[in-house]
């Protein structure tokens, strides 16, 4: 398996990091952008690395719906604290999951 997905988990933990400096409302077009950057980048080159695998469609419907939620988001000005959780989620949730069952199955 390539280290994408590694890489991936490492970019959304430095996106978290990077929003504890705002407070309130994000309102640098830069944060947004790179977060807008970080969710293009999961739907064109790290989804279709799980997708092959038809058993992981519940824990991918569940990354989907969470990076959905953070597009939408960087579409406004909302509180840091719901992008980082977002984000939390995302790497604790079924991301971290995804990444060791395509390992296991590259093996």
């Amino acid at each position: 398996m390539s280290q994408a997905p590694r890489t991936y988990i490492q970019e959304v933990e430095k996106a978290r990091k990077g929003l504890n400096k705002v407070n309130g409302q994000v309102h640098s077009q830069r944060h947004r952008n790179d977060l807008l950057q970080l969710v293009e980048r999961y739907f064109s080159v790290i989804r279709p690395s799980f997708v092959c695998n038809q058993e992981q469609g519940a824990a991918i419907k569940a990354i989907d719906d969470l990076l959905q939620e953070l597009l939408i988001l960087c579409h406004k000005r909302s509180m840091a604290k719901r992008y980082q959780e977002i984000l939390a989620s995302v790497k604790k949730g079924g991301f971290n999951d995804q990444v060791q069952k395509a390992q296991h199955d590259a093996a």
